[in-house]
């Protein structure tokens, strides 16, 4: 279920760009994806370096060095999901034995602009 609901969204974010209002304006799609473990922030899509996360003079928090990887397509996006979570934090619970122990956010953004998506 997970999956059919991100190629959804991803299928609607490029069916967008291509109607009349958006298709002139040739804006380019990237994502980031990051996951938060024990305090500590690492870059999913960049061999899980670590990264630090500071805040600038208007108060927006930002992960520093997060690597930006470009997205042409509905299967790009689903492979850079993919890449990221083979690399999460995992661990076994006593109700399941692959069990994520972190929270991960995957970012998709727009000519350098990103927005946040938990993927919990």
């Amino acid at each position: 279920k997970q999956w059919y609901q991100r190629r959804v969204a991803a299928r609607d974010v490029f069916d967008l760009l291509r109607s009349t209002h958006y298709s002139q304006l040739d804006l380019k799609v990237s994502c980031s994806f990051f996951e938060i473990y024990g305090g500590k922030v690492y870059d999913l899509l960049a061999k899980r370096a670590k990264r630090r996360v500071l805040e600038d003079g208007k108060s927006v928090v930002n992960v520093v060095d997060l690597k930006e990887t470009p997205v042409l397509s509905v299967n790009s996006v689903l492979n850079a999901i993919k890449d990221g979570s083979a690399v999460r934090t995992s661990g076994q619970t006593s109700a399941n034995a692959h069990s994520s122990r972190s929270h991960a956010v995957f970012q998709p953004g727009r000519n350098g602009h990103s927005a946040l998506i938990p993927l919990l």
